[in-house]
């Protein structure tokens, strides 16, 4: 009798530690947490680290009509369905900007009314939880092991939100310098 009771508590144990961590990680990932932000990977559905041709091409022009890569070999998209992302979003965006690299999207833009921009920042708090860093009085930054997320809205008309995917960034650093090496 006394060792079915030890075995009972050894299963009970054994069971305690086997379901705390999986409540602990699933709160991690809640809403208003640093870790949502990592783990939704872009806003609403557009998604960092993605390969744009998931994106349907009509919903796709190039910004200012550049087809041009930048410096980092990005090409610059306007995403089209604005109309919906505002639906999703309640933010009341101006324009949706995707940088793509390799085929991937490195950044997604969110530009947006100055004067909105207190609306933003108590939605991406809401969503992201807290900013890491407060870089002025209108300018945060949220980050994580894989996502970056910078937010003005101080200068100009137009405030500015970047997401940001840290892997191609670090890919592209990796390709700047062995091409300085080469040199």
């Amino acid at each position: 009798m006394e060792c079915l009771k030890q075995n009972n508590l050894f299963f009970k144990i054994l069971i305690f530690f086997l379901v705390i961590p999986i409540f602990s990680y699933s709160q991690n990932t809640n809403l208003g947490s640093l870790n949502y932000l990592n783990e939704s990977n872009g806003f609403e559905n557009i998604y960092l680290d993605e390969d744009i041709s998931l994106i349907p091409q009509g919903k796709l022009a190039y910004m200012d009509n550049d087809s041009i890569p930048d410096i980092d070999g990005c090409i610059k998209y306007e995403y089209g369905d604005l109309d919906q992302i505002n639906n999703k979003s309640n933010l009341n965006l101006d324009l949706v900007g995707i940088r793509v690299y390799k085929h991937k999207i490195i950044n997604i833009y969110l530009f947006f009314k100055k004067e909105l921009g207190f609306d933003v920042f108590q939605s991406f708090e809401g969503n992201y939880g807290g900013c890491t860093e407060r870089i002025s009085d209108f300018t945060y930054r949220w980050e994580t092991d894989n996502v970056k997320l910078y937010l003005e809205y101080d200068k100009g008309d137009l405030g500015l939100a970047i997401f940001s995917c840290k892997k191609l960034y670090r890919e592209i650093d990796r390709n700047n310098s062995k091409r300085l090496a080469a040199r």
